[in-house]
């Protein structure tokens, strides 16, 4: 019995707890999704999944799967805990980067096919967060209530669609409560739609903290509890099982971790670093997109050009939270403009302490543009203010670079505006420049 009950929760942080005598091998977990996160370790950084979604080459991002799958075997990672493919409700979503897309048939593509190329190397995937976590404020205790046609046609559908196609070894649950019920607890969901209707065959795990009620997410079809929990549940756990509460889901759950055990199955592999390095910018030159050109691109290397954006020299490569990786190398489009011998002055023109356009960055940007072919304005979020656990306030982006766009193009008709977000923002700037492009979060290659 105690060998059993253990079994329903993680060792540690970041491990199963394993049984010799049922047969069942210890599980070493990580985040993802846009590379392996080790503090200790540095790892590929590839776009973050808004941009894998603006490909829309599911191939593509099979082979990100792929990549990551073999660095997660270099590392005896067995589970990768990604995707995710919640669906983006709100721009303001402090994760939305981290999610594919607001459309659930895209978000669905993108799920199967990043599984389907992680699990070929034998590394189990971890889809997640079951189910309708679509926002970061109060996600701990939000009660979202939707409508059961709206649930499944929109924010159960990506799920559906991955679990059905590529059969992830395992499922996240949700922070939030789903029609009055946790994530966690929500037995509906858990056991009802997704082992019942869906007849799914892997192991739901919590998100790490979420279990407010052990012996209700247990009967309500959860597998493992995360991380350990310093035996705050233990007593309840038992008695529910000496009282014959749990017993079969707790067999089922032994049996689950049990085929878990024989379906992990990988080889420790090397990992080419610069193949992978490639295999981002690859990854990140399709996810950019073109969103207004009035006969200004491409720009030739034979002219000179005046950059401005404190981003050029800093960029933002990924968001906040648990997804976030430590790049094996980084590219800045600065390093990338010297490499390629881009004839260009570079003021930085705002940073963020800037506030005004009265100081004298601005005044310095400003002046003598005109002998310019064309200027390259580089401009979105700065570092933490996309991630997870916060959402945005507003969908606009830092008013002292809409200050300084402004007085451009006061002056100036050749602004080429490069946007570097990982989340929908207003753009009332479209109509007074010739160029606008998106890069979303382009990974450490995307230069």
């Amino acid at each position: 019995m105690e060998e059993k009950l253990k079994l329903l929760k993680g060792r540690d942080s970041w491990n199963f707890n394993s049984s010799e005598e049922l047969h069942i091998q210890e599980i070493r977990v990580s985040d993802g999704p846009c590379g392996i996160r080790e503090d200790d370790k540095r790892h590929t950084l590839f776009p973050t999944p808004i941009g894998l979604a603006s490909t829309f080459n599911k191939e593509l991002v099979k082979k990100v799967g792929v990549a990551l799958g073999t660095d997660c075997a270099r590392e005896n990672i067995d589970i990768l805990l990604a995707p995710g493919v919640n669906i983006v409700r709100s721009p303001l979503g402090g994760r939305t980067f981290e999610y594919f897309s607001e459309d659930p048939v895209l978000a669905g593509e993108m799920g199967l096919n990043y599984i389907k190329g992680l699990q070929s190397i034998g590394v189990g995937g971890c889809v997640k967060h079951f189910a309708v976590n679509s926002q970061e404020t109060a996600r701990l205790l939000v009660n979202e209530v939707v409508d059961k046609r709206a649930l499944h046609d929109i924010y159960l559908r990506p799920f559906e669609k991955v679990i059905k196609e590529a059969k992830p070894v395992s499922i996240m649950s949700s922070y939030n409560k789903i029609n009055g019920f946790y994530g966690s607890e929500n037995k509906y969901l858990l056991t009802d739609v997704l082992r019942n209707k869906w007849n799914y065959k892997g192991i739901v795990i919590s998100d790490w903290d979420s279990v407010h009620n052990h012996v209700s997410s247990i009967k309500a079809g959860l597998d493992v509890l995360m991380p350990y929990d310093n035996g705050y549940f233990d007593n309840s756990v038992l008695q529910a099982y000496q009282n014959k509460e749990i017993v079969n889901e707790v067999e089922a759950s032994v049996k689950r971790l049990q085929t878990l055990s024989k379906m992990i199955n990988y080889d420790t592999l090397e990992v080419d670093e610069e193949e992978q390095h490639q295999l981002a910018k690859e990854v990140a030159r399709e996810s950019i997109v073109l969103l207004k050109n009035d006969n200004i691109l491409p720009l030739n290397t034979t002219d000179k050009y005046l950059v401005i954006g404190e981003l050029f020299e800093h960029p933002v490569l990924q968001g906040g939270g648990s997804s976030h990786v430590k790049p094996s190398k980084v590219i800045t489009p600065k390093i990338a403009f010297d490499k390629l011998k881009i004839n260009y002055d570079y003021k930085r023109g705002y940073s963020s302490s800037t506030t005004s356009k009265l100081s004298n960055e601005f005044k310095l940007a400003l002046k003598d543009a005109d002998k310019y072919k064309a200027i390259i304005f580089f401009m979105g979020y700065l570092d933490k203010e996309e991630q997870e656990g916060i959402d945005k306030e507003d969908i606009l982006l830092p008013f002292n670079q809409r200050e300084l766009l402004d007085a451009f193009t006061d002056y100036y008709d050749n602004v080429v505006v490069i946007v570097s977000t990982g989340s929908p923002v207003q753009m009332e700037f479209v109509p007074d420049v010739p160029a606008v492009i998106q890069t979303n979060m382009l990974g450490q290659a995307g230069s």
